[in-house]
């Protein structure tokens, strides 16, 4: 099993290669994601990419899914966990310069309905299909966190995201993939 972690800081998953573009995390590959720039990876290679709390440090996400995509075998998993848009965590950190909601990947799967409206997966003459599986909203862990999921609960997540989030945030997203070749 050949994994990658992308931006993997100073918690790299085990067993993983880790890609960061600090020298000073000690990753296995030193390299800066950016626009047109493609991963130091060859075609069809990993089985699963983890990028955690990293989409949101990009300058283009399209891009990086791409490569993302081209680096997969087939039906690869990808785990992404970004900051939500609500979300402290996201506004606080002047090097996040997207700000996602609970859908914002849905574009990538033709399988959904914005996946069908947009055909984003079909940009910058790639071909980048995914599916999603799962995705979860989490929210902090005292007693406001436990309100708000509660509340999620019962509303819904995207009634939650689209009346309540601005008052009571979620603070992650986390999405499950598999890579569509």
């Amino acid at each position: 099993m050949r994994t990658l972690d992308l931006g993997c800081g100073k918690n790299k998953r085990a067993g993983a290669i880790g890609l960061d573009q600090d020298r000073n995390v000690n990753p296995d590959v030193v390299h800066e994601v950016r626009f047109r720039r493609k991963l130091p990876f060859e075609d069809n290679y990993f089985d699963e990419i983890y990028l955690v709390d990293f989409i949101e440090h990009v300058d283009n996400i399209e891009w990086l899914l791409s490569e993302v995509h081209r680096v997969s075998l087939p039906d690869a998993y990808v785990e992404i966990q970004y900051p939500h848009y609500s979300s402290p965590n996201f506004h606080n950190d002047i090097t996040h310069h997207h700000g996602l909601g609970m859908h914002a990947l849905f574009h990538y799967d033709p399988t959904s309905a914005l996946g069908k409206k947009y055909g984003s997966y079909t940009h910058l003459e790639r071909d980048f299909p995914f599916k999603i599986e799962k995705v979860d909203a989490y929210f902090n862990q005292d007693l406001i966190g436990k309100i708000s999921k509660l509340l999620s609960g019962i509303v819904g997540l995207n009634n939650y995201e689209a009346y309540i989030s601005g008052i009571l945030p979620i603070m992650n997203v986390h999405v499950d993939l598999r890579v569509l070749k």
